[in-house]
């Protein structure tokens, strides 16, 4: 019997769009929601209103809802300057497109370097020393890994998975602190060297909300429920007119 993967598995007769997705230890079919606010000081005197809701299904990552979410921001006039979004949506994508493309600057907080196996900061993803014209990384201790693998994460986006063989991790008096696994070397998983350049010197710094002294500033924030999706979620029209331009937020969020 073939298995399928979450996002091409069809969960109910009824609606071939509807799919499962897994969050916080919660399943459940259906759709995922991103909503993005605008954000003004309380100063300005402006209310904060919803600009986009944007309905995927359950399964695509919220950062690959970003740049969608820039685009219609877009189409209807409303794009901020700058964008606060929660960590689920901050990866090096629009960190480096964002700005580039759409003239708009994301700001949130990186996710840190968490993998289960480091066991204490000294041997975390960025002690190690990558040679990406080698194609080799070196970890604390001078060791250097053997494979090197480009390929697709699960959200179909760009990742370098190097590893490090077994027998050069075995003897490391280091091994305890630097990875769980007792069967096979140290493993990691990078993004291409553009977008971990940009990644990298982030991860020791925090969002900072929209301070009151940037009244002129245009910002909006964006941010998708933080509980499993819904079986009620809005679905997309197919044949909705577009939106008609209003005045473009002076500050927003997603929520």
């Amino acid at each position: 019997m073939i298995s399928l993967p979450s996002r091409a598995r069809i969960t109910s007769p009824y609606d071939p769009d509807s799919r499962n997705a897994l969050k916080r230890g919660s399943a459940r079919d259906g759709y995922k929601v991103h909503f993005t606010e605008t954000c003004d000081a309380q100063e300005s005197g402006r209310p904060h209103l919803i600009t986009h809701v944007a309905t995927t299904d359950a399964t695509v990552g919220d950062p690959m809802a970003a740049d969608e979410i820039h685009g219609r921001l877009h189409t209807k006039h409303l794009l901020p300057d700058e964008h606060l979004m929660d960590a689920g949506y901050i990866s090096a994508e629009p960190l480096l497109t964002a700005p580039s493309q759409r003239g708009v600057r994301v700001i949130g907080p990186v996710r840190p370097h968490t993998r289960h196996t480091v066991q204490t900061a000294d041997y975390g993803k960025t002690s190690f020393t990558i040679d990406w014209d080698a194609r080799q990384a070196t970890c604390p201790s001078g060791a250097h890994s053997r494979y090197w693998t480009e390929e697709l994460d699960k959200n179909q986006r760009p990742a370098i998975r190097i590893r490090f063989a077994t027998e050069t991790c075995a003897p490391c008096p280091a091994r305890p602190q630097c990875t769980s696994s007792t069967r096979y070397g140290r493993q990691l998983t990078v993004r291409p060297q553009d977008q971990d350049a940009a990644s990298t010197p982030l991860h020791s710094s925090q969002a900072r909300p929209c301070p009151s002294d940037r009244g002129n500033s245009r910002c909006a924030c964006s941010a998708s429920p933080s509980g499993p999706p819904c079986d009620t979620s809005p679905r997309p029209a197919p044949n909705a007119p577009p939106s008609s331009p209003v005045n473009a937020p002076v500050r927003g969020r997603n929520f």
